[in-house]
């Protein structure tokens, strides 16, 4: 969960994560980019599964769900009405 906080044009983010699992690192960046761009309240769940991932697969990875966020902040600024759209509206 991230939390838009305007004073600092920033977000906290809260995480639940799985024993010995790192998808929360991702859903942190997520749903802070998410957050701050909306100037809202986002709440974001990954789940990935990639056996013995090596370095390169994860920086694979890790561009690619980059790509997949801009992507969903790109529709949803599409959808809001005018009035909705935060002023700053930067990623």
């Amino acid at each position: 969960l991230a939390v838009y906080e305007p004073a600092r044009d920033s977000a906290t983010v809260s995480t639940m994560t799985v024993y010995t699992h790192r998808d929360d690192l991702l859903s942190q960046r997520g749903a802070k980019m998410l957050a701050r761009a909306l100037c809202a309240a986002v709440s974001m769940s990954v789940g990935i599964h990639l056996d013995e991932a090596d370095p390169a697969e994860l920086t694979v990875l890790a561009r690619n769900f980059d790509r997949c966020c801009a992507l969903l902040l790109e529709a949803i600024r599409k959808e809001l009405p005018p009035a909705c759209r935060p002023a700053h509206a930067n990623a």
